[in-house]
Protein backbone atom coordinates (compact mmCIF):
# COMPACT_ATOMS: atom_id res chain seq x y z
CA UNK A 1 0.00 0.00 0.00
CA UNK A 2 1.42 3.32 -0.62
CA UNK A 3 0.20 6.90 -0.87
CA UNK A 4 2.22 9.56 -2.61
CA UNK A 5 1.65 13.10 -2.09
CA UNK A 6 2.54 15.97 -4.04
CA UNK A 7 1.46 19.91 -3.52
CA UNK A 8 1.42 22.43 -5.83
CA UNK A 9 3.21 22.87 -9.54
CA UNK A 10 1.42 22.15 -12.67
CA UNK A 11 2.79 18.29 -13.51
CA UNK A 12 3.07 15.47 -10.81
CA UNK A 13 4.14 12.21 -11.62
CA UNK A 14 4.05 8.69 -9.95
CA UNK A 15 7.01 6.57 -11.24
CA UNK A 16 7.47 2.74 -10.55
CA UNK A 17 9.31 -0.49 -12.19
CA UNK A 18 9.61 -3.87 -11.61
CA UNK A 19 12.05 -6.00 -12.13
CA UNK A 20 13.97 -7.20 -15.46
CA UNK A 21 11.28 -8.58 -17.24
CA UNK A 22 10.35 -10.42 -20.39
CA UNK A 23 7.07 -9.09 -20.69
CA UNK A 24 5.41 -5.92 -19.54
CA UNK A 25 1.62 -5.38 -19.74
CA UNK A 26 -0.68 -2.47 -18.81
CA UNK A 27 -4.15 -1.44 -19.39
CA UNK A 28 -3.56 2.09 -20.55
CA UNK A 29 -6.47 3.40 -23.10
CA UNK A 30 -5.55 4.29 -26.88
CA UNK A 31 -1.52 3.45 -25.97
CA UNK A 32 0.83 5.10 -28.73
CA UNK A 33 4.28 5.31 -29.50
CA UNK A 34 6.05 7.95 -28.71
CA UNK A 35 8.78 9.37 -31.23
CA UNK A 36 11.64 10.80 -30.41
CA UNK A 37 12.70 14.03 -32.58
CA UNK A 38 14.83 15.87 -32.69
CA UNK A 39 15.49 18.48 -29.44
CA UNK A 40 14.85 21.52 -31.04
CA UNK A 41 11.34 20.02 -32.67
CA UNK A 42 10.34 18.69 -29.09
CA UNK A 43 7.57 20.58 -27.88
CA UNK A 44 7.79 21.72 -23.85
CA UNK A 45 5.49 20.23 -21.73
CA UNK A 46 4.42 16.88 -24.22
CA UNK A 47 5.36 12.87 -23.88
CA UNK A 48 7.98 13.24 -25.51
CA UNK A 49 9.66 15.95 -23.75
CA UNK A 50 9.64 13.52 -20.62
CA UNK A 51 10.62 10.73 -22.15
CA UNK A 52 13.19 12.05 -24.21
CA UNK A 53 15.80 10.91 -21.18
CA UNK A 54 14.87 7.58 -22.37
CA UNK A 55 17.10 7.84 -25.52
CA UNK A 56 18.70 4.36 -25.89
CA UNK A 57 15.26 2.89 -25.96
CA UNK A 58 13.50 4.74 -28.63
CA UNK A 59 11.50 1.80 -29.79
CA UNK A 60 9.62 1.37 -26.04
CA UNK A 61 8.61 4.52 -25.48
CA UNK A 62 4.32 5.12 -25.36
CA UNK A 63 1.72 6.93 -23.46
CA UNK A 64 -2.01 6.60 -23.55
CA UNK A 65 -4.93 7.22 -21.05
CA UNK A 66 -5.42 5.88 -17.41
CA UNK A 67 -8.40 4.12 -16.68
CA UNK A 68 -10.05 4.41 -13.61
CA UNK A 69 -7.80 1.77 -12.02
CA UNK A 70 -4.64 1.29 -13.73
CA UNK A 71 -2.67 -1.52 -13.81
CA UNK A 72 0.72 -2.92 -14.97
CA UNK A 73 2.20 -6.60 -14.68
CA UNK A 74 6.17 -6.94 -15.20
CA UNK A 75 6.90 -10.81 -15.44
CA UNK A 76 10.00 -11.72 -14.27
CA UNK A 77 12.96 -12.69 -16.42
CA UNK A 78 14.23 -16.21 -16.39
CA UNK A 79 16.74 -16.10 -19.33
CA UNK A 80 19.94 -16.71 -16.78
CA UNK A 81 21.12 -13.46 -17.81
CA UNK A 82 21.86 -10.37 -15.13
CA UNK A 83 18.88 -9.49 -13.21
CA UNK A 84 16.94 -12.47 -13.57
CA UNK A 85 15.94 -14.93 -11.50
CA UNK A 86 18.60 -17.28 -11.64
CA UNK A 87 21.16 -14.24 -11.03
CA UNK A 88 19.04 -12.97 -8.20
CA UNK A 89 18.38 -16.11 -6.44
CA UNK A 90 21.58 -18.55 -7.53
CA UNK A 91 21.09 -21.69 -5.49
CA UNK A 92 17.48 -21.24 -4.42
CA UNK A 93 16.46 -20.73 -7.98
CA UNK A 94 13.69 -23.80 -8.76
CA UNK A 95 13.36 -24.16 -12.31
CA UNK A 96 9.98 -25.99 -11.61
CA UNK A 97 8.61 -23.19 -9.26
CA UNK A 98 6.05 -20.76 -10.63
CA UNK A 99 7.02 -17.57 -12.54
CA UNK A 100 7.27 -14.51 -10.68
CA UNK A 101 5.37 -11.18 -11.31
CA UNK A 102 5.25 -8.13 -10.05
CA UNK A 103 1.82 -5.79 -10.68
CA UNK A 104 1.15 -2.01 -9.90
CA UNK A 105 -2.77 -1.48 -9.53
CA UNK A 106 -3.27 2.65 -9.23
CA UNK A 107 -6.56 3.42 -7.69
CA UNK A 108 -8.82 6.71 -8.81
CA UNK A 109 -6.41 7.06 -12.05
CA UNK A 110 -9.19 8.45 -14.62
CA UNK A 111 -7.45 11.67 -14.83
CA UNK A 112 -4.41 10.65 -15.45
CA UNK A 113 -1.79 10.35 -18.36
CA UNK A 114 -0.01 6.97 -18.58
CA UNK A 115 3.62 6.68 -19.83
CA UNK A 116 6.23 4.08 -20.40
CA UNK A 117 9.70 3.37 -21.26
CA UNK A 118 12.72 0.97 -21.11
CA UNK A 119 16.05 2.19 -19.07
CA UNK A 120 18.86 0.48 -20.46
CA UNK A 121 21.65 -0.22 -18.20
CA UNK A 122 25.41 -1.81 -19.00
CA UNK A 123 26.71 -4.24 -16.79
CA UNK A 124 30.40 -5.74 -19.17
CA UNK A 125 29.81 -7.71 -20.30
CA UNK A 126 25.71 -7.56 -20.77
CA UNK A 127 23.25 -4.59 -21.18
CA UNK A 128 20.24 -5.42 -19.46
CA UNK A 129 17.06 -3.19 -19.35
CA UNK A 130 13.43 -2.64 -17.10
CA UNK A 131 10.35 -0.99 -18.21
CA UNK A 132 9.52 2.43 -16.22
CA UNK A 133 5.99 3.20 -15.56
CA UNK A 134 5.36 7.25 -15.07
CA UNK A 135 1.88 8.24 -13.97
CA UNK A 136 1.35 11.85 -14.55
CA UNK A 137 -1.91 14.46 -13.97
CA UNK A 138 -1.14 18.35 -15.16
CA UNK A 139 -2.75 21.77 -14.47
CA UNK A 140 -1.58 24.59 -16.23
CA UNK A 141 -2.69 26.72 -13.08
CA UNK A 142 0.23 25.25 -11.10
CA UNK A 143 -2.37 24.53 -8.16
CA UNK A 144 -2.16 20.43 -8.54
CA UNK A 145 -2.91 18.40 -5.14
CA UNK A 146 -2.61 14.72 -5.68
CA UNK A 147 -2.47 11.35 -3.62
CA UNK A 148 -1.46 8.92 -5.59
CA UNK A 149 -2.83 5.78 -4.01
CA UNK A 150 -1.33 2.31 -5.15
CA UNK A 151 -1.39 -1.52 -4.37
CA UNK A 152 1.92 -3.28 -5.03
CA UNK A 153 1.67 -6.99 -5.53
CA UNK A 154 4.66 -9.41 -5.44
CA UNK A 155 3.10 -12.82 -6.46
CA UNK A 156 3.81 -16.19 -8.25
CA UNK A 157 2.00 -18.27 -10.75
CA UNK A 158 -1.66 -16.49 -10.30
CA UNK A 159 -2.43 -12.87 -8.48
CA UNK A 160 -3.57 -13.27 -4.72
CA UNK A 161 -5.67 -9.95 -4.95
CA UNK A 162 -9.31 -10.42 -6.79
CA UNK A 163 -9.87 -7.17 -6.21
CA UNK A 164 -9.47 -3.19 -4.53
CA UNK A 165 -10.90 -0.64 -4.42
CA UNK A 166 -11.03 2.97 -3.13
CA UNK A 167 -13.48 3.67 0.37
CA UNK A 168 -15.61 6.63 0.84
CA UNK A 169 -14.38 9.11 4.14
CA UNK A 170 -16.91 11.45 5.16
CA UNK A 171 -15.99 14.90 4.93
CA UNK A 172 -12.77 14.39 3.55
CA UNK A 173 -10.46 16.85 1.70
CA UNK A 174 -9.32 17.07 -1.78
CA UNK A 175 -5.36 18.16 -1.36
CA UNK A 176 -2.75 16.22 -1.25
CA UNK A 177 -2.92 15.35 2.62
CA UNK A 178 -6.48 13.93 2.55
CA UNK A 179 -7.11 10.68 3.63
CA UNK A 180 -7.34 7.53 1.89
CA UNK A 181 -8.98 3.79 2.56
CA UNK A 182 -8.59 0.75 0.88
CA UNK A 183 -10.36 -2.44 0.63
CA UNK A 184 -8.50 -5.41 -0.52
CA UNK A 185 -10.04 -8.71 -1.37
CA UNK A 186 -7.33 -12.03 -1.59
CA UNK A 187 -8.37 -15.25 -2.75
CA UNK A 188 -7.71 -16.88 0.60
CA UNK A 189 -10.48 -15.30 1.79
CA UNK A 190 -9.34 -11.90 3.55
CA UNK A 191 -10.84 -8.80 3.64
CA UNK A 192 -8.77 -6.27 4.69
CA UNK A 193 -8.46 -2.04 4.79
CA UNK A 194 -5.60 -0.20 4.32
CA UNK A 195 -6.21 3.68 5.56
CA UNK A 196 -3.74 6.73 5.53
CA UNK A 197 -3.88 10.03 6.65
CA UNK A 198 -1.93 13.92 6.16
CA UNK A 199 -3.90 14.90 9.15
CA UNK A 200 -3.79 12.18 11.65
CA UNK A 201 -5.23 14.48 14.59
CA UNK A 202 -8.33 14.15 12.47
CA UNK A 203 -10.69 11.76 13.32
CA UNK A 204 -12.07 9.94 9.83
CA UNK A 205 -15.37 8.13 9.14
CA UNK A 206 -14.85 5.49 6.73
CA UNK A 207 -18.42 4.75 5.70
CA UNK A 208 -18.35 1.65 3.85
CA UNK A 209 -17.01 -0.17 6.80
CA UNK A 210 -18.75 1.91 9.40
CA UNK A 211 -15.25 2.45 10.99
CA UNK A 212 -13.37 5.36 12.69
CA UNK A 213 -9.65 5.72 12.33
CA UNK A 214 -7.55 8.79 13.67
CA UNK A 215 -4.22 8.17 12.55
CA UNK A 216 -1.42 7.97 10.27
CA UNK A 217 -1.77 4.42 9.27
CA UNK A 218 -3.58 1.89 9.88
CA UNK A 219 -4.84 -1.56 9.11
CA UNK A 220 -8.17 -3.98 9.60
CA UNK A 221 -8.04 -7.69 8.28
CA UNK A 222 -10.51 -10.08 8.57
CA UNK A 223 -11.46 -13.72 7.66
CA UNK A 224 -14.69 -16.27 8.05
CA UNK A 225 -13.44 -16.18 11.67
CA UNK A 226 -13.80 -12.89 12.40
CA UNK A 227 -10.88 -10.17 12.97
CA UNK A 228 -7.37 -11.56 11.78
CA UNK A 229 -4.93 -7.81 12.16
CA UNK A 230 -5.24 -4.54 13.42
CA UNK A 231 -2.66 -2.04 13.75
CA UNK A 232 -3.05 1.50 14.57
CA UNK A 233 0.26 3.87 13.53
CA UNK A 234 0.74 7.35 14.67
CA UNK A 235 -3.08 7.59 15.75
CA UNK A 236 -5.27 8.19 18.82
CA UNK A 237 -8.54 5.64 17.40
CA UNK A 238 -8.96 2.74 15.27
CA UNK A 239 -12.72 1.76 15.93
CA UNK A 240 -14.65 -0.63 14.00
CA UNK A 241 -17.99 -3.24 14.69
CA UNK A 242 -14.99 -6.00 15.94
CA UNK A 243 -12.35 -4.06 17.21
CA UNK A 244 -11.44 -0.81 19.43
CA UNK A 245 -7.51 0.83 20.27
CA UNK A 246 -7.90 4.00 22.33
CA UNK A 247 -4.12 5.69 22.25
CA UNK A 248 -3.33 8.13 24.53
CA UNK A 249 -0.52 9.44 23.04
CA UNK A 250 -0.45 9.44 19.33
CA UNK A 251 3.81 10.28 19.14
CA UNK A 252 7.13 11.14 20.54
CA UNK A 253 9.26 13.64 19.72
CA UNK A 254 12.52 15.01 22.12
CA UNK A 255 15.48 17.02 21.08
CA UNK A 256 19.16 16.22 20.74
CA UNK A 257 21.20 17.03 23.50
CA UNK A 258 24.82 15.33 22.48
CA UNK A 259 25.53 13.24 19.52
CA UNK A 260 28.84 9.97 19.47
CA UNK A 261 28.77 9.80 15.62
CA UNK A 262 31.36 6.65 15.81
CA UNK A 263 29.41 4.90 17.76
CA UNK A 264 25.56 5.77 16.13
CA UNK A 265 24.55 7.08 19.77
CA UNK A 266 22.76 10.31 20.44
CA UNK A 267 20.72 11.51 23.81
CA UNK A 268 17.60 13.59 24.08
CA UNK A 269 16.18 15.83 25.96
CA UNK A 270 13.51 13.99 27.00
CA UNK A 271 12.39 10.03 27.83
CA UNK A 272 11.58 7.55 24.99
CA UNK A 273 9.69 4.28 25.75
CA UNK A 274 11.88 1.73 26.17
CA UNK A 275 8.99 -0.74 24.01
CA UNK A 276 10.24 1.19 21.12
CA UNK A 277 13.50 -0.27 20.24
CA UNK A 278 13.40 -1.39 17.06
CA UNK A 279 11.24 0.58 15.72
CA UNK A 280 12.14 3.27 13.23
CA UNK A 281 12.72 7.05 14.56
CA UNK A 282 12.63 10.27 11.88
CA UNK A 283 15.52 12.09 12.73
CA UNK A 284 16.47 15.77 10.54
CA UNK A 285 15.21 18.37 8.36
CA UNK A 286 11.29 19.46 8.47
CA UNK A 287 9.91 17.89 5.15
CA UNK A 288 12.50 15.30 4.73
CA UNK A 289 13.22 13.42 7.74
CA UNK A 290 15.80 10.26 7.57
CA UNK A 291 14.26 6.76 9.41
CA UNK A 292 16.81 5.05 11.64
CA UNK A 293 16.38 1.80 13.01
CA UNK A 294 16.79 2.20 16.79
CA UNK A 295 19.21 -0.42 18.20
CA UNK A 296 18.79 0.39 22.13
CA UNK A 297 17.12 2.75 24.28
CA UNK A 298 18.42 3.44 27.97
CA UNK A 299 17.00 6.04 30.21
CA UNK A 300 19.51 8.31 31.23
CA UNK A 301 19.15 11.41 33.19
CA UNK A 302 15.99 13.52 32.14
CA UNK A 303 16.32 12.04 28.69
CA UNK A 304 17.49 8.57 26.79
CA UNK A 305 20.29 7.34 25.51
CA UNK A 306 19.59 5.33 21.67
CA UNK A 307 21.34 4.13 19.40
CA UNK A 308 20.80 2.78 16.15
CA UNK A 309 21.71 0.07 13.29
CA UNK A 310 23.24 2.23 11.24
CA UNK A 311 25.45 5.88 11.27
CA UNK A 312 24.62 9.04 10.44
CA UNK A 313 26.98 9.63 7.83
CA UNK A 314 25.85 11.77 4.70
CA UNK A 315 29.20 13.69 2.65
CA UNK A 316 32.95 13.11 3.48
CA UNK A 317 35.48 15.74 0.79
CA UNK A 318 38.46 17.46 0.87
CA UNK A 319 38.28 20.68 1.33
CA UNK A 320 38.71 22.58 -2.46
CA UNK A 321 38.04 26.79 -0.85
CA UNK A 322 37.44 27.58 2.66
CA UNK A 323 35.08 30.99 2.55
CA UNK A 324 35.66 32.90 5.84
CA UNK A 325 33.29 35.67 5.48
CA UNK A 326 30.42 33.88 3.43
CA UNK A 327 31.18 31.86 5.56
CA UNK A 328 31.42 28.46 4.32
CA UNK A 329 33.54 25.78 2.52
CA UNK A 330 33.80 24.37 -1.01
CA UNK A 331 33.96 20.32 -1.14
CA UNK A 332 35.30 18.29 -4.15
CA UNK A 333 32.19 16.22 -4.76
CA UNK A 334 28.71 17.37 -5.56
CA UNK A 335 25.44 16.16 -3.80
CA UNK A 336 23.35 13.05 -5.11
CA UNK A 337 21.09 14.30 -7.50
CA UNK A 338 17.87 17.03 -6.33
CA UNK A 339 19.07 16.48 -2.71
CA UNK A 340 19.80 19.74 -0.25
CA UNK A 341 22.27 19.82 2.81
CA UNK A 342 20.42 22.66 4.00
CA UNK A 343 19.95 22.07 8.17
CA UNK A 344 22.53 19.55 8.26
CA UNK A 345 25.23 19.30 10.38
CA UNK A 346 29.09 20.13 9.18
CA UNK A 347 32.33 18.97 11.32
CA UNK A 348 35.73 18.61 10.94
CA UNK A 349 37.37 15.78 10.24
CA UNK A 350 37.83 14.99 13.76
CA UNK A 351 34.80 15.68 15.26
CA UNK A 352 35.87 18.52 17.09
CA UNK A 353 33.85 21.47 15.54
CA UNK A 354 30.69 21.78 14.29
CA UNK A 355 28.28 23.95 12.52
CA UNK A 356 24.81 23.92 11.01
CA UNK A 357 24.71 24.58 7.09
CA UNK A 358 22.31 26.69 5.17
CA UNK A 359 20.93 26.48 2.16
CA UNK A 360 23.89 25.39 -0.64
CA UNK A 361 24.21 28.12 -2.91
CA UNK A 362 25.43 25.79 -5.93
CA UNK A 363 27.46 23.30 -6.97
CA UNK A 364 29.51 21.88 -3.58
CA UNK A 365 29.64 24.93 -1.57
CA UNK A 366 28.21 24.80 1.95
CA UNK A 367 27.38 27.96 3.32
CA UNK A 368 27.15 27.72 7.07
CA UNK A 369 26.25 29.59 10.41
CA UNK A 370 28.51 31.26 12.39
CA UNK A 371 32.68 31.75 11.89
CA UNK A 372 34.35 29.36 10.38
CA UNK A 373 38.14 29.64 9.67
CA UNK A 374 40.75 26.96 7.99
CA UNK A 375 42.56 26.28 10.76
CA UNK A 376 39.36 24.62 12.19
CA UNK A 377 40.06 22.14 9.90
CA UNK A 378 43.81 21.18 10.81
CA UNK A 379 46.49 19.76 8.40
CA UNK A 380 43.67 17.32 6.59
CA UNK A 381 41.72 19.58 5.43
CA UNK A 382 38.96 17.42 5.02
CA UNK A 383 34.90 18.20 6.11
CA UNK A 384 31.93 15.90 6.91
CA UNK A 385 28.52 16.39 6.54
CA UNK A 386 25.75 14.50 8.82
CA UNK A 387 22.07 13.65 8.42
CA UNK A 388 21.53 14.81 12.21
CA UNK A 389 22.76 16.99 14.96
CA UNK A 390 22.36 18.76 18.04
CA UNK A 391 18.97 20.49 18.24
CA UNK A 392 17.16 18.46 15.62
CA UNK A 393 14.41 16.59 16.39
CA UNK A 394 13.79 13.28 16.47
CA UNK A 395 10.32 11.82 15.86
CA UNK A 396 8.74 8.52 16.53
CA UNK A 397 5.08 7.33 15.82
CA UNK A 398 3.60 5.12 18.33
CA UNK A 399 2.26 1.79 17.09
CA UNK A 400 -0.07 -0.70 18.60
CA UNK A 401 -0.43 -4.31 16.52
CA UNK A 402 -3.23 -7.17 17.13
CA UNK A 403 -3.07 -10.54 16.01
CA UNK A 404 -4.73 -13.71 16.00
CA UNK A 405 -3.34 -16.39 17.25
CA UNK A 406 -4.00 -20.31 16.59
CA UNK A 407 -5.17 -21.79 18.97
CA UNK A 408 -7.59 -18.96 19.66
CA UNK A 409 -7.11 -15.51 21.44
CA UNK A 410 -4.86 -12.63 20.44
CA UNK A 411 -1.19 -11.02 20.60
CA UNK A 412 -1.16 -7.31 21.17
CA UNK A 413 2.58 -5.62 20.67
CA UNK A 414 3.28 -1.62 21.10
CA UNK A 415 5.24 1.31 22.56
CA UNK A 416 2.37 3.36 23.85
CA UNK A 417 -0.67 2.78 26.34
CA UNK A 418 -3.46 1.41 25.11
CA UNK A 419 -7.27 0.64 25.88
CA UNK A 420 -8.31 -2.45 23.44
CA UNK A 421 -11.66 -3.52 23.59
CA UNK A 422 -12.10 -6.89 21.63
CA UNK A 423 -15.91 -8.70 22.05
CA UNK A 424 -16.42 -8.57 25.49
CA UNK A 425 -12.95 -8.36 26.47
CA UNK A 426 -11.79 -4.82 27.30
CA UNK A 427 -8.27 -4.50 28.76
CA UNK A 428 -6.19 -1.29 29.60
CA UNK A 429 -2.14 -1.98 28.50
CA UNK A 430 0.46 0.24 29.31
CA UNK A 431 4.18 1.52 27.41
CA UNK A 432 5.91 -0.27 30.59
CA UNK A 433 3.99 -3.75 30.24
CA UNK A 434 4.82 -3.99 26.48
CA UNK A 435 8.78 -3.48 27.15
CA UNK A 436 8.26 -5.87 29.88
CA UNK A 437 6.96 -8.61 28.24
CA UNK A 438 6.97 -7.69 24.65
CA UNK A 439 3.85 -9.55 23.90
CA UNK A 440 0.59 -8.89 25.84
CA UNK A 441 -1.39 -12.14 25.35
CA UNK A 442 -5.43 -11.86 25.24
CA UNK A 443 -7.70 -14.70 25.30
Amino acid sequence: FDVFRVSGGSQHTYCFHGPVSEDFQWNASNPKPVESPAKEAIAPGSDAAYLEIFSLSPESKAAGDAPETFQATWRYLRNGKTGSEQSMLGKSFDEASAPKFTRLTLLGAKDVRALKADVVCVKEPTTYRFTNTMLQRKDAGGKLESAFTAIIEPYAGEPFISSSKLLTIADNEDDALRAVAVEVLTKNGHTDMVFADGRPEKTRQVSDLKSQVSGEFAYLSKDQDGLRLATLTGGTLLQSPDITLKVTQREFTATITKVDYLNKTLWTDKPLPVACAGRVAEIGLPGCPTSYTIASIVPEGTGSRITFTRSADFYRSEIRKFIPGAPGVNGTLGLPYNRTSEGMTLSNDTLTKFWRVKKPAEGCMFPVEGEIAEADFGPSKVMRVWEYGVGDTLRLPGMVAVNRVDGGGYEIRGDVDVEVTLGTINRKISADEFAKDDVVKLK
